[in-house]
């Protein structure tokens, strides 16, 4: 709103909590560390807090990264 408003706009300060127990987060620490894959996947799990929040200040940024992931995805399915 507030971009559209033209005005100064901040993420407000929050708290991302994570169930390490939870099965996405225990594979994505089997991923190789670094890799293209996994910093995707990470970034992905932030902005979708934030779109769910409301907080997301460009949500259609995030529609390259979920092509990426569902290649990803499809990719090892195929093999």
């Amino acid at each position: 709103m507030y971009k559209y408003l033209g005005k100064e706009y901040e993420v407000p300060k929050k708290i991302l909590e994570l169930n390490p127990g939870h099965k996405v987060l225990k594979k994505l620490l089997k991923l190789e560390s670094g890799s293209d894959l996994q910093n995707v996947i990470i970034e992905q799990i932030y902005d979708s807090a934030l779109l769910v929040e409301g907080l997301h200040p460009d949500p259609s940024s995030i529609a390259p990264r979920v092509q990426q992931i569902i290649e990803a995805a499809l990719a090892q399915n195929s093999k």
